[in-house]
């Protein structure tokens, strides 16, 4: 068998394992500095970037359950970050929306990690950093045509 170190698919897998594992690490020690959870942070953005979900895809969203949802949604209602809206045409669904103080941290938070990402860039030698957004946008455009193992 060849060494798996030579092999340049063993070798992006480890590389992206560790550089999720060390932005992942700054992540969670950046959005807990405001006094929520990773997964809250992760609610926030999907409602953000959602437009008022319904509790059952933001459920699927994230891939959460039911009751694990529900208890977020309420922690991040009494600190005033979302609210639930009733559809008026059929009372067994809700929406989530994200309010004017939910929108501002996550702002907040958002520009902190983007100033992480930019001294990761301000690392490397200045004709890498132009390659490193082409080919991450490659390499994701690539894995969405790749579907998963059964």
């Amino acid at each position: 068998m060849t060494n798996p170190n030579l092999q340049p698919a063993y070798a992006v897998r480890e590389l992206l394992q560790t550089l999720i594992e060390q932005v992942g690490r700054f992540n969670e020690a950046q959005v807990c500095c405001h006094d929520i959870t990773y997964s809250a942070y992760r609610m926030l953005r999907t409602i953000h970037q959602s437009g008022s979900p319904s509790l059952s895809a933001l459920a699927a969203a994230l891939t959460m359950s039911p009751s694990g949802l529900t208890r977020l949604v309420d922690r991040l209602e009494q600190k005033q970050y979302v609210q639930r809206v009733a559809d008026i045409g059929d009372a067994r669904v809700s929406y989530v929306e994200i309010l004017p103080d939910g929108r501002k941290l996550l702002q907040t938070i958002d520009v902190e990690a983007v100033q992480f990402v930019e001294r990761i860039l301000a690392a490397l030698p200045t004709p890498l950093e132009a390659t490193v957004v082409p080919m991450l946008r490659a390499l994701v455009d690539a894995a969405q045509t790749i579907t998963a193992p059964a």
